[in-house]
């Protein structure tokens, strides 16, 4: 007998996130869901992470009741990080969108290395990953707070939020592993 292979993948942009089932035998696409994103004010303009966190359990779970769930996969776009100490978020998610204070580009920009060294132009708000991460340190060193160590910096740091191990949080079991 086939062993069933169904991918959960979900895609999260800025504007809408989704989560599509397939098949990962044939790569066939079983159940798809779609919700719109939000950047809310507060401190600086961020991503309602709570709000993502909720769309994929529900998704996962409801995939996992009706077709059966083997394995996730997440894609995103690279221009957005979340700083995280352990399982928790240090700061909010910045839009990679938000014009950054002009005192914070302009100090950011005689850091930033030449584009014959990077081989990455200057790209306007947050859009440079060097560039959220300057503005969120200095605006964490403003209010007297750590972002991070220094030396932990290499060791946390993720594209977006770590979804690293998903089968501890969900409410069923993915590939056997146990559940909350």
């Amino acid at each position: 007998m086939d062993k069933r292979n169904h991918i959960a993948i979900f895609d999260l942009g800025k504007t809408n996130q989704k989560v599509v089932l397939i098949d990962g035998k044939d790569l066939t696409k079983i159940d798809s869901r779609k919700a719109p994103n939000s950047v809310l004010k507060g401190l600086y303009p961020h991503l309602d992470t709570a709000s993502q966190w909720r769309f994929l359990c529900d998704c996962l779970s409801g995939f996992e009741q009706q077709h059966g769930v083997d394995g996730v996969a997440i894609t995103t776009h690279g221009a957005t990080a979340a700083l995280v100490v352990g399982d928790t978020l240090a700061l909010p998610v910045l839009d990679y969108e938000f014009e950054l204070p002009r005192s914070v580009d302009e100090a950011y920009n005689t850091l930033r290395p030449p584009f014959d060294e990077t081989l990455s132009p200057r790209l306007p708000g947050g859009l440079n990953i060097g560039a959220q991460l300057y503005f969120l340190q200095t605006w964490a060193e403003y209010w007297g707070a750590t972002v991070l160590p220094s030396d932990e910096v290499s060791q946390r740091f993720f594209p977006y939020r770590a979804y690293s191990d998903l089968s501890a949080v969900l409410e069923f079991p993915v590939n056997g592993a146990g559940s909350l």
